[in-house]
């Protein structure tokens, strides 16, 4: 096994897993806890949303709606 095969099957044991490091740094102590806090909120939004599911936002719901909005036929005050 080469080198690259060897690097690659690592790193994808490492994706697969659940692994990672994240490394922080901050130019003072009170920024470095703000930054810390936030990403164990995205962490703990990311693992909810592996466990139960996530529900599109962002406005993807109306754009879903525009095929089935252009066929419906609108008169008078509807339009």
């Amino acid at each position: 096994m080469c080198i690259r095969d060897r690097k690659l099957q690592e790193r994808m044991a490492k994706l697969s897993g659940g692994v990672a490091v994240i490394q922080v740094g901050a130019a003072t102590e009170t920024e470095l806890k703000e930054k810390k806090h936030r990403i164990e909120d995205a962490l703990a939004a990311t693992k909810a949303g592996v466990e139960e599911g996530i529900v599109p936002g962002g406005g993807v719901a109306l754009i879903c709606a525009i095929k089935a909005l252009d066929n419906v036929q609108a008169e008078g005050d509807e339009l």
